[in-house]
């Protein structure tokens, strides 16, 4: 078991940032981001996926209880409900950007500051190099957020 706060403060900025693993491993997101991949593209394998993932799941998770080995809850142990999975998911998407690459393209970006991540795809011939640089030790202080300053 790992807990972990939800929002980490950017060791350089001291802005909070979201630095957490829900919109990954929560049960309800493999169906959620076939559907989101295939209302984007509208490629109808992603929509067959979908359906055949979304029943699975369904099934496994919600009906029968299964628990998958990794997972994301409440730092006291509580479940996190499929609405409140589903707006992290859609304030996530909303902020997304997408890039057409080429060969030779290079990106750096700051992880702490920036998710990353990657979509479905059958692109046959994509093949990306990561290298990651030294660790930054993470802030100690503590996130709150007051009524007058909240974040969304």
């Amino acid at each position: 078991t790992w807990n972990s706060p939800a929002f980490q403060l950017h060791p350089i900025s001291k802005e909070p940032v979201w630095f957490n693993h829900i919109q990954v491993f929560h049960w309800t997101t493999f169906p959620a981001e076939l559907w989101f991949a295939w209302t984007r593209t509208g490629d109808i394998r992603l929509f067959l996926h979908f359906c055949v993932v979304f029943v699975f799941t369904m099934i496994k998770y919600g009906l029968l209880g299964h628990k998958m080995s990794l997972t994301t809850s409440f730092g006291d142990g509580e479940p996190i409900s499929m609405a409140d999975a589903a707006e992290i998911r859609r304030c996530i998407h909303k902020n997304m950007v997408f890039s057409r690459w080429a060969v030779g393209d290079l990106l750096f970006l700051d992880n702490l500051s920036t998710s990353h991540g990657r979509q479905p795809t059958y692109d046959k011939g994509r093949f990306i190099v990561v290298g990651m640089g030294a660790n930054v030790a993470k802030a100690n202080e503590q996130v709150s957020f007051s009524s007058d300053n909240s974040q969304q």
